[in-house]
Parts: structure tokens; C-alpha cells; sequence
């Protein structure tokens, strides 16, 4: 039997055209794994060699063994490679999505607005497209069932986190917000209990102190939050580290994300976390109420909130 596979670029050819190479002679044990890692390469760069195990179905022995028939010194050495070709796909094969302004439909300055509010709509339009409603419903469920969740957003994602932050510790107690790499996140990694949740904002180009706070949350091992990723594409490098991803298809016409969409994602998780309970819901909300009118928060501290 030919094991055919489609390379669909040259970069990742090597490593990829190795394992092709070599299908007809492995053994039944390593031909399983080398027909999941054809076809699964892309999803694998940072997992553990328990990880790769339990999805590929073969022991960490068989993989070690495997590695070390494709030339490489070790599991360590074999991922390094993997990640490598990994990481040149995706630069040629992922780019910013440019929103086109017809020139002929826009007149600019003057049309600046449309323009722009029809990108928004667009990019919420493929969003409400892009998330099968049991998805979403995963979502909300994880949100709800946490012992703690813990909002994550960096860089230019702190509006997203901030966002999430307010709503969802309204709705419901023990919630956390990580937007920097440091001492405060450290703590929180140590003292996280179990059954917790992390809702991981994170969009191009991508914030590296986002990775590294999801890669100290994979050090707790079979305690690990549950992980919602918000990002624009399965390509994120912030994927491999969720369980499950949102997806925003962001495009540009300048350097700033569009932000409209993640916001009414936020929004709808937040309704549908107060739906799951609407009469706990409602009491966290008139308990925040009191608080900010005790505190004279707002100038129009007289409004009620809406009951839905």
C-alpha cells in the first residue's frame, strides 16, 4: 500500500517527504503514527510526548523509536524539526487578511465611516458563520462549570481581556485577568485549583507573552485549565495550546485589529453565561448594582439595569 500524501509546500517537504519515504518499510505501530503526523503535523508543535502518545494512540517508546528511524537524536530533537518546518508553513502560507476599499463604491474622506463599519460587519458576519452553535455552546458551558477562569489578553488584546473581565465577573465569582508575563501570572499558575478555565484572547501578530503564559498553564499537567481560544485563524499559534477556538477571520486596512467582532462575542458568551442561571445571574447583577450606586460610580447612578 502507497501512503499518498499532498504536499501543498515546498518548505515543509523535508521532513514530511521523510516520513512519505519511509511509510512501506515501518512497522504496523510506526506506520500508525507516521500516517497521524501527516496528517496532523500542523497541530503538533508544542505538544508533550504524552500528549503526541495519547492522540497518535501509540506508546512515547514508539515514538522515541520512530524518531530515531528518521535520523534524529531523540524526541527533543525530532520536535525542534517538526516545529521548524511548522513555522515555515505557516509564514507562506498564512498572511494579514487586507480588507479591499473600492474606490469605485467609497469616496474618501468622506466615506470613511462606511467603510469602516462595513469591514466590521463583514468580519462579524463570517464570525457568526465560523462557530457552529454546539461550539459555542462548549464555550459557555466551560465558562459556567469552572472552579476559576482567568481572562488572558496581552499587548493590543488588553481592551478584549478588560472587556471580558468586567462582564464575566459581574456574572460570576472566582475570575482573574493575566496581561503581562510576570509575578502576578506566576502566582496564579501556582495556586490555580483544578477544574479551572482560561478565556485566551489573542490576535495578529500575536503577543509572545500570551504563549508563554499558556505554556506555564500546560506545566500543571492533568490540571491544566480548560482552554477557550479567541483568535483569528486555526493557524494561531496560541491553537495547539487550546481545547477548543473561536474564530474571528480579522482583516485590515491598517495596523488596528477589528475589534467589533470579538467584542459582540463577548457579548453573546456573557448573555448566554446569565441564560445557564438567570436567577444567581440576577442577584450577582443587583449585588453589583449596589456596590457602584453605594460607591456613586456613574453620574447616572439612578438607571436600573435591564432584566431580560
Amino acid at each position: 500500500m502507497e501512503l499518498m500524501i499532498e504536499v501543498t509546500n515546498k518548505n515543509a517537504e523535508n521532513l514530511l517527504r521523510r516520513i512519505s519515504d519511509r511509510y512501506e518499510v515501518f512497522s504496523p505501530k510506526h506506520r500508525t503514527l507516521a500516517k497521524y503526523v501527516l496528517e496532523n503535523y500542523l497541530g503538533l508543535a508544542y505538544v508533550t510526548i504524552s500528549e503526541f502518545a495519547r492522540k497518535a494512540g501509540v506508546s512515547e517508546t514508539t515514538i522515541v523509536r520512530f524518531a530515531c528511524l528518521l535520523g534524529y537524536t531523540g524526541f527533543a530533537d525530532f520536535m525542534a524539526a517538526l516545529r521548524e518546518e511548522i513555522e515555515k508553513s505557516k509564514a507562506a502560507s498564512y498572511a494579514l487578511s487586507e480588507y479591499v476599499l473600492e474606490r469605485g463604491k467609497y469616496e474618501f474622506p468622506r466615506d470613511a465611516m462606511r467603510a469602516i463599519f462595513t469591514l466590521e460587519i463583514s468580519v462579524m458576519e463570517e464570525t457568526l458563520a465560523k462557530t457552529p452553535a454546539d461550539l459555542f455552546e462548549r464555550a459557555v458551558d466551560a465558562i459556567y462549570s469552572a472552579s476559576n477562569l482567568v481572562i488572558i489578553g496581552c499587548g493590543a488584546n488588553r481592551c478584549l481581556s478588560q472587556a471580558a473581565y468586567f462582564a464575566f465577573g459581574v456574572l460570576r465569582p472566582n475570575v482573574n485577568i493575566v496581561e503581562h508575563f510576570g509575578l502576578t501570572a506566576k502566582n496564579l499558575f501556582e495556586s490555580i485549583p483544578k477544574n479551572a478555565a482560561c478565556l485566551v484572547f489573542s490576535t495578529p501578530r500575536y503577543d509572545k507573552e500570551t504563549q508563554l503564559i499558556l505554556e506555564c498553564f500546560e506545566q500543571r499537567g492533568k490540571h491544566k485549565p480548560f482552554v477557550v481560544g479567541v483568535t483569528d485563524s486555526l493557524l494561531s499559534p496560541i491553537a495547539p495550546h487550546a481545547d477548543l477556538v473561536l474564530q474571528v477571520p480579522e482583516k485590515f486596512v491598517l495596523f488596528m485589529d477589528t475589534n467589533a467582532a470579538y467584542m459582540a462575542l463577548i457579548h453573546a458568551l456573557a448573555f448566554a453565561l446569565h441564560l445557564k442561571n438567570p436567577d444567581y445571574s440576577r442577584k450577582r447583577i443587583e449585588a453589583y448594582d449596589a456596590f457602584v450606586k453605594e460607591h456613586n460610580f456613574f453620574v447616572r447612578d439612578y438607571l436600573d439595569l435591564i432584566d431580560f
